[in-house]
C-alpha cells in the first residue's frame, strides 16, 4: 500500500509539474515617440496581431500592419505612410519574431529576436517587466530604435527629425494549464 501512494504521488507531482500552460493573447499596444524641432511627436499602430508559437521556448511572431499609424493628425499619418517613411503600399507590414525570452530575475526578462521594417531585417533585444494578476500575465518594455537603420531616412530641413525613435509595448495574456 506504500508503495502505490509513493508511486500515485510521484505521477501526481510529475504531471503537476510538466503540465503545459497556454497562453491566449487579450490585449496588445505598440506606442512609439520621436523627437523633432517641433516637439515630440506620440502615435501608435491600431493594427497589431500576436502569435505565440512555442509558449514554453518565448517564440512567437508580432505582426503590425503599418497602414494603422495615428499620431493624430492625418496629414502627418498619410505621410508617414508614403515612401518618404513606411510606403506600406510596398511594405505593409512591419514584422518582429520573437526568438526567446532570457529571465533576469522574477519580474524582468531579457527579449531577443529579429525585426523586420522594409524589409530591413536587424537582431534586437530589449528589457521586458512582467506582472502576473490571477491568470493573465503582463509583458511591458520599451527599446529604442534607429528609424535610418531601417531605411526610414526622410529628413526635413524645417522640422528635422531625429534618428532615434522610443518604442513601447504592453501585451497581456490569458495563462490557462
Amino acid at each position: 500500500m506504500k508503495r502505490i501512494t509513493i508511486l500515485l504521488l510521484f505521477l501526481l507531482n510529475f504531471g503537476l509539474a510538466n503540465a503545459k500552460e497556454t497562453y491566449k493573447p487579450k490585449k496588445i499596444q505598440l506606442s512609439f515617440a520621436i523627437d523633432t524641432r517641433f516637439g515630440l511627436v506620440k502615435g501608435s499602430f491600431k493594427k497589431v496581431g500576436i502569435n505565440i508559437l512555442d509558449s514554453e521556448n518565448g517564440k512567437a511572431t508580432v505582426l503590425v500592419d503599418a497602414s494603422s499609424i495615428d499620431t493624430g493628425l492625418s496629414m502627418r499619418d498619410n505621410h508617414l505612410r508614403d515612401e518618404d517613411f513606411f510606403d506600406v503600399k510596398k511594405y505593409s507590414k512591419i514584422k518582429f519574431e520573437l526568438e526567446g525570452l532570457k529571465p533576469i530575475d522574477m519580474q524582468k526578462i531579457e527579449a531577443y529576436g529579429v525585426l523586420t521594417i522594409k524589409n530591413i531585417t536587424k537582431s534586437i533585444k530589449f528589457p521586458v517587466i512582467k506582472t502576473v494578476s490571477g491568470n493573465t500575465e503582463k509583458y511591458v518594455g520599451s527599446l529604442s530604435i534607429n528609424r535610418k537603420d531601417y531605411g526610414l531616412n526622410y529628413d526635413s530641413v524645417i522640422n528635422p527629425i531625429k534618428d532615434n525613435a522610443m518604442v513601447e509595448f504592453s501585451l497581456s495574456v490569458e495563462v490557462s494549464k
